[in-house]
């Protein structure tokens, strides 16, 4: 399945379900794209990974910098509610009051995308003011890349977003390091070595199948989690 084959099969599911019972998310990280189409996802779907984050973190307060056209701030409130914390959600143009935020309002996790993650830390960095404790950070697929940002010393996560909402790689607590781009595939894929294609193995309404990767991944170990470790030589 290619991505225009993937389009074609979106346009025949909505042109069939006018008032589909799902949820939507972008195909793509640019709100520009021609052929941007909504990609359903259950109602009921949780982002389990950031979930399983936070609580690992044991985060208080949670800051949003994602861009709102991602459509997740809703599944990251969910997952604060779930972990015991609250979501404040961040102007990312308005960096003096996100970093105001995190000296007097007990925020202690941030989740945003690298290249935001770069300039915030770098900014809180330049201003002399408190970091987060810990920060949750997307990396968007088609800039797989991106290097990533040098925030050394905190803890955190790191994924890897196939769409927006739609988390391809991921990290278990025992690969939560920034300094290091090791992950495993989501639980919600199956990765086909040989042509580093994914197939949905979730109940989607429009599932994946031989879905070309946009970058490149390789198994590395196993994971004292009892996974498999996967590495791309491009993050």
């Amino acid at each position: 399945m290619t991505h225009p084959e993937l389009i074609a099969r979106l346009e025949k599911f909505f042109a069939e379900n006018k008032s589909p019972s799902n949820k939507i998310v972008p195909t793509s990280f640019n709100p520009n794209d021609p052929i941007l189409r909504g990609f359903p996802i259950p109602l009921d779907w949780k982002w389990t990974s950031c979930e399983q984050s936070l609580i690992s973190f044991k985060s208080t307060g949670v800051m949003m910098r994602l861009p709102l056209f991602w459509q997740l701030e809703i599944p990251l409130f969910n997952a604060c509610k779930n972990s015991g914390s609250f979501i404040f959600v961040s102007d990312r143009g308005n960096m003096p009051l996100a970093a105001e935020a995190i000296r007097t309002a007990r925020i202690d996790c941030v989740v945003t995308d690298t290249e935001d993650a770069d300039a915030f830390s770098s900014f809180l960095a330049e201003k002399s003011a408190p970091k987060p404790r810990s920060w949750i950070i997307i990396h968007r697929a088609i800039l797989p890349s991106t290097p990533l940002p040098h925030i050394a010393g905190d803890v955190g996560a790191q994924e890897v977003h196939l769409f927006p909402g739609v988390p391809i790689l991921v990290q278990c607590n025992v690969l939560h390091s920034l300094d290091t781009a090791l992950f495993h595939v989501h639980p919600d894929f199956t990765w086909h070595e040989e042509s580093n294609t994914v197939s949905s193995c979730a109940d989607i309404p429009v599932p994946l199948r031989d879905y070309p990767l946009p970058f490149t991944i390789k198994r590395i170990r196993r994971c004292e989690c009892g996974q498999d470790v996967v590495a791309s030589p491009t993050l």
